[in-house]
């Protein structure tokens, strides 16, 4: 799982959720960060926050693909709205989550998008 966020504490509280659960997590701060990460081509998937300062989390999303990544992706944000469904329609989201995040819903976006990534 690699976590795209700039709020620490929600980063933090999901990484510990999910690592708890037994997934491994790579969580990054930064769009640019992960840009410059070598990162899983397989048995992965990406959950990126929508807003975020530095980079849209759509724009990232074409970043990754420019440089060959195509992972399933997760959206999130706490700004629900058309523009968002837009976006997730637009990169391909297995799912679109809203916060604050639902366990249930996130642990089942989880799991078919890691189906998607071995298949």
């Amino acid at each position: 799982m690699i976590l795209v966020d700039d709020d620490f504490i929600f980063r933090q509280a999901i990484g510990r959720l999910l690592r708890s659960n037994g997934f491994g997590v790579i969580a990054f701060e930064r769009p640019s960060d992960v840009l410059l990460s070598s990162l899983p081509r397989s048995a992965a998937c990406l959950m990126i926050d929508v807003n975020m300062p530095e980079m849209h989390g759509v724009e990232l999303c074409h970043a990754l693909e420019a440089k060959g990544i195509r992972l399933p992706t997760i959206l999130i944000t706490g700004y629900p709205g058309q523009h968002v469904e837009t976006y997730a329609e637009e990169v391909g989201a297995v799912a679109l989550l809203f916060k604050p995040l639902e366990a249930t819903e996130l642990f089942h976006a989880i799991e078919t998008a890691l189906k998607q990534s071995v298949a």
